[in-house]
C-alpha cells in the first residue's frame, strides 16, 4: 500500500518519506516509505501521467488461494484442507456403504 499512498499522495506518505530522510534514526519506522519513494523517483513514476502509470502496470497474483493479506492465510489454508479431506472421506465412506447421502 505504500506505493499506492505515495502515488496518490495520501496518508502523509511523502511526509513520512521526508521524515526518514531528515532523521533516519528517529524515524526508522518510515524506512519503507523512504525506500519506495526513492525507487519511484529513480524510475520516473512521479513525472508520468496517471494514464501512463496504468499503461505499464501489471496485475499481481495472490501468493496462494487462501491468502488474504491479514496474516490468516495459514489458518485458512489448513482449515480448508481439513474440510476438504473430511468431505472427501465422508463421501467415500458413504459410497462404499451404498448410502447416497439422502440424494435420490
Amino acid at each position: 500500500m505504500v506505493m499506492v499512498y505515495l502515488l496518490r499522495d495520501e496518508h502523509g506518505a511523502h511526509e513520512r518519506a521526508q521524515a526518514y530522510r531528515d532523521d533516519p534514526k528517529e524515524n526508522h519506522k518510515h524506512h519503507d516509505y523512504y525506500h519506495v519513494d526513492k525507487v519511484l523517483e529513480e524510475f520516473g513514476f512521479y513525472s508520468m501521467l496517471v494514464s501512463e502509470q496504468f499503461a505499464i502496470a501489471k496485475p499481481l497474483r495472490q501468493p496462494s488461494a487462501s491468502w488474504r493479506g491479514d496474516g490468516t492465510s495459514s489458518a485458512l489454508g489448513s482449515e480448508l484442507r481439513d474440510l476438504k479431506k473430511f468431505l472427501h472421506d465422508f463421501m467415500e465412506s458413504s459410497l462404499q456403504a451404498g448410502d447416497n447421502g439422502g440424494v435420490e
